[in-house]
């Protein structure tokens, strides 16, 4: 989808993962990363235009819990 500001919210969401979990800065941003692309898929799935994405973006974001997230993320160890 065509939205915009997509970026600057995912800068404030490392922000907050890393705010609870300043000594581990690299899973921090991991977990941001799973949690904003997670809640990227969920909104996909139902939007019809850029407008209803972005409002189902934040709505998936607000749904998202550690049960979820462990069941959604896609993230292997290198």
């Amino acid at each position: 989808p065509r939205v915009t500001a997509l970026g600057c919210s995912l800068t404030g969401l490392v922000g907050a993962f890393a705010a609870v979990a300043p000594e581990e800065p690299l899973d921090a941003t991991a977990a941001a990363l799973a949690a904003f692309a997670a809640a990227g898929e969920a909104a996909g799935r139902g939007a019809e235009g850029p407008g209803s994405f972005a409002v189902r973006f934040l709505d998936a974001l607000h749904a998202l819990d550690a049960a979820s997230l462990e069941a959604d993320a896609r993230i292997a160890a290198v």
